[in-house]
């Protein structure tokens, strides 16, 4: 079984949320369709696996400086985390070179799931997949970020001049 990685659609995002055990309002379509009301540069992007999602989420634009931009998936993205955790990390894997190529310079996730619910090695896994652990909140318990610096073969991209 081949995982594969693309743009969604909002009804195939809405689908996937309805049975997906880790839901959350700030992963729903309902966000993403005020993210773009509000002109921010937002997507919705999954995880397939013999044509049936298995993990996605909705990435925003926090800010742009210079041209580049900061983005995040909050509280997501969205996966079944207890029964298929690689297709979480391959998301995210594929998430990087997707915004990287949209002038994405950092990448920001917090997982929705608490302290003792943490799937095995996790911590280590993001590690791996070059995301620095910024520490636990009292409302955020997994806050991840990765700066695109990092990637080999990161394209060189001339800042846009922005009127002043």
């Amino acid at each position: 079984m081949k995982k594969t990685f693309r743009e969604l659609t909002k009804e195939e995002f809405e689908d996937f949320t309805k049975s997906c055990p880790s839901k959350r309002y700030m992963q729903s379509v309902e966000m993403y369709e005020r993210y773009q009301k509000n002109g921010y540069e937002s997507y919705v992007l999954g995880v397939l696996e013999d044509n049936k999602i298995t993990a996605a989420g909705i990435v925003f634009s926090i800010y742009k400086r210079f041209g580049f931009k900061f983005f995040s998936f909050p509280r997501g993205p969205l996966s079944d985390y207890e029964n298929d955790i690689e297709s979480f990390y391959f998301l995210l894997k594929e998430s990087k070179k997707f915004l990287k190529k949209r002038h994405g310079i950092i990448l920001q996730t917090s997982p929705n799931f608490l302290m003792p619910d943490t799937p095995k090695n996790f911590k280590a896994k993001m590690k791996k997949l070059n995301f620095k652990y910024l520490g636990e909140y009292e409302r955020v318990k997994w806050i991840y970020t990765i700066s695109f610096n990092k990637i080999k073969d990161l394209p060189k991209i001339k800042p846009k001049k922005e009127a002043i």
